[in-house]
């Protein structure tokens, strides 16, 4: 019985098909990435590190927008009060630093630089001073804030071990942030006039906290043994801690909320939504388009430069053993897979093709190409993991 190609089948075998189908250069657009993080205005913007660029999306969703900036690779963005600028971290080979971009004026510029390494950053909610986590002297990384307009900076925190993440309150007068030191990690409050308030400790990995903007909830990612997961502290008397969050591959990175009652993060490559009283989260879906770098011949290089060709408009069949889709729990046992004009139309179960071009891969298992992947299997594995 013939089947249509599941969704996302047409991605398998990208590897393959442009070993035997060589394209004509064309823009490329994508709709996920990997480790990407996500913040918002009140207004719904949407801004995301994606590719090491820093893309705008609109509000609703729709085609993301690549700020010009091509100096350095851009991480963990996020939007002043008013959304007209940026801060984010930029990684300038093993080095980084704080920089701000101003959406307006389209350009940017270094607001810390002189500390050594810097990680974390988030904006004071009156946008005249940012926070960031830096490692100064090689000892660790604590709290640091830097004024916008002069650069001058100082040190907010002092302890063993080190202080990651910090995240203001709306309101300016509450911060959290994460210290881990001796296998612990802690959720710390500091409020104004009073002393440090220990919200959660745990041997798990903490990270990522930020305010809901009433300020009744404190959203923190826990690293559990076997998962991320998004976990809230009610500020209540006394504190609550309950799960906000449990997703397929949760992303590292603060929980950002358009209001109080929608918070966004990222997870599978999405951007995921999440209203304040469901059960469940739906994508923010997003296109970003980009163009292939020129293939520019060399003097210098060894060899030729293949010239792309338009694909064949002609029916391809590529057969396999096995095919493991990451959709399905289990194999997909000795399948052909159609191609016309380059494109995969169609996964059958291998028959006689009388006259069709068919390249036989043997007993081997064909999977969808994947590109900056890291995982890690677990100590039993089965099908449903590709193993």
């Amino acid at each position: 019985m013939k089947t249509k190609a599941a969704p996302g089948v047409a991605s398998l075998l990208l590897v393959i098909a442009a070993a035997i189908l060589p394209v004509a250069r064309a823009e490329l657009a994508i709709s996920e990435g990997t480790n990407i993080t996500v913040d918002v205005t009140p207004l719904g913007q949407h801004v995301i590190d994606l590719i090491g660029g820093l893309w705008l999306v609109p509000p609703g969703g729709g085609t993301a927008e690549r700020l010009p900036n091509a100096l350095h690779s851009a991480r963990l963005p996020r939007f002043s009060k008013d959304g007209r600028s940026l801060v984010y971290i930029a990684d300038l080979g093993p080095e980084s630093e704080v920089w701000i971009y101003d959406v307006d004026a389209e350009s940017t510029r270094p607001v810390a630089a002189t500390l050594g390494n810097y990680d974390h950053p988030d904006w004071h909610p009156t946008g005249e001073r940012v926070v960031f986590a830096a490692d100064h002297d090689g000892s660790g990384f604590e709290i640091w804030e830097a004024d916008v307009s002069t650069g001058l900076s100082w040190r907010v925190t002092h302890g063993e071990g080190d202080s990651v993440w910090p995240s203001w309150s709306e309101d300016g007068r509450d911060l959290v942030y994460i210290r881990r030191h001796d296998g612990m990690s802690q959720l710390i409050l500091r409020r104004l006039g009073l002393p440090d308030e220990v919200l959660l400790e745990t041997e798990d990995m903490l990270s990522a906290p930020s305010f809901r903007p009433d300020k009744s909830i404190v959203t923190v990612t826990r690293h559990a043994s076997d998962e991320l997961r998004i976990e809230m502290v009610i500020l209540s008397s006394p504190r609550l801690v309950r799960t906000f969050v449990e997703d397929t591959d949760i992303f590292v990175g603060r929980v950002a909320w358009q209001d109080r009652n929608l918070a966004l993060y990222t997870a599978n490559g999405r951007i995921r939504e999440r209203p304040f009283n469901a059960f469940r989260s739906s994508n923010l879906e997003f296109v970003a388009r980009i163009e292939p770098p020129a293939l520019a011949p060399s003097e210098d290089a060894l060899g030729r430069r293949l010239e792309p060709r338009e694909p064949l408009s002609r029916e391809l069949i590529v057969r396999a053993s096995r095919l493991y889709t990451g959709l399905e729990d289990q194999y997909r046992e000795n399948v052909d897979i159609l191609m016309s004009g380059g494109v995969i139309s169609a996964v059958e179960p291998s028959a006689e093709r009388p006259g069709q071009t068919i390249i036989d891969l043997g007993d081997i298992t064909v999977m969808p190409g994947l590109i900056d992947v890291l995982a890690d299997l677990p100590a039993e594995v089965t099908d449903s993991d590709g193993a």
